[in-house]
């Protein structure tokens, strides 16, 4: 079992990820509870889509998340959203409305940077204004409270997703600014692809280095690919050895957080499998522990951290119906182990 009291166990949880695989509206309810209440998982990311809280006519309406930021910010868990707009968690990252498309005059070709001067842009940053609003006229300062960190935008500097966009430091910044304006010093949220965004992430960061202990460093770590389990050979070559030639290593970075005093966690640690090809860290004890002792060691800093797992929606979905194998099981008794120390 993995030894360990300097980090805490959170997840990332997305609603639409189980509807897709068939679970019905109230069922993806039940799985966030059982994150918290059976798994004992506090610290959790959800994700709010842009085209999942607006109405046909473009305007903000979070009638789809209330039952899901109802019970969170009603609980004891620790909420970081991401609310995009424009690139949110999980495939296919881009969900910008059709509504909102068809206003635009200029759409984005793909592969391209976002910038602040862009029509896109434009709407995405007025959208966040009523989606901050919104919350804010809804909830309660107490409720409100539980919301730690906001997260604008997922691997904003990482050409993923169906649309392969990217965002430019400029727009990036007028995005922190624009979530400062509605929540004063409220924790800030940047997500790399492993390390080869830090550079710009903390680029970014620096602007506002009076307030720069208000971000937190997000990376996305996936521990075993398709690619890096193509041969015994290159088995370890993984994010954090890759990280070197980023500008910016896991072990660089670790020092630069102790500097600036900025945080850093995991924000996706590989808890889906590859199919049959690759017994992974959520297929495998072992595997998970492996992977665990790899970011304790290598990307947080000594005082400890945040682990995000990545895929605990399928756990909570074979937990609902009771096919749970015994790795999975083995796997949940570490976390709540963990959590619980």
């Amino acid at each position: 079992m993995t030894k360990t009291n300097r980090v805490k166990i959170g997840t990332s949880f997305s609603p639409e990820e189980l509807e897709s695989k068939g679970l019905s509206y109230f069922q993806s309810l039940e799985a966030l509870k059982v994150v918290r209440e059976e798994f004992e998982i506090k610290d959790i990311r959800l994700g709010i889509r842009w085209n999942q809280a607006v109405d046909k006519n473009g305007t903000v309406d979070l009638h789809y998340y209330k039952p899901f930021l109802d019970y969170c910010l009603n609980t004891d868990i620790k909420l970081t959203l991401n609310i995009g707009p424009i690139k949110t968690f999980r495939w296919p990252e881009s969900h910008v409305p059709a509504v909102v498309l068809k206003k635009l005059e200029k759409i984005p070709p793909n592969n391209t940077e976002i910038d602040l001067e862009d029509d896109m842009a434009a709407v995405a940053i007025h959208f966040s204004e009523e989606l901050l609003n919104k919350l804010q006229s809804r909830y309660s300062a107490e409720e409100l409270g539980h919301i730690v960190m906001i997260q604008p935008e997922n691997e904003a500097f990482n050409a993923f997703g169906l649309k392969k966009w990217t965002m430019s430091e400029e727009y990036i910044q007028k995005m922190i600014e624009t979530i400062w304006e509605f929540f004063p010093g409220k924790e800030i949220l940047l997500s790399s692809s492993g390390c080869t965004n830090i550079k710009k992430c903390l680029e970014v960061a620096q602007k506002y280095v009076e307030r720069i202990h208000k971000f937190t460093f997000g990376i996305n770590y996936y521990y075993k690919t398709p690619f890096n389990q193509q041969s015994p050979f290159i088995s370890w070559y993984d994010d954090i050895w890759r990280s070197r030639f980023h500008g910016i290593s896991c072990a660089k970075n670790k020092k630069l957080a102790d500097y600036y005093g900025y945080k850093v966690e995991i924000t996706e640690a590989q808890l889906e499998g590859w199919g049959h090809r690759i017994k992974g860290p959520g297929q495998s004890t072992i595997e998970f522990e492996r992977m665990m002792k790899r970011i304790e060691r290598f990307i947080l800093p000594e005082e400890g951290g945040l682990v995000r797992v990545w895929g605990i929606e399928n756990f909570a979905r074979d937990y609902i119906f009771k096919r749970l194998s015994e790795e999975q099981q083995n796997i949940i008794r570490i976390i709540k182990d963990i959590n619980l120390a």
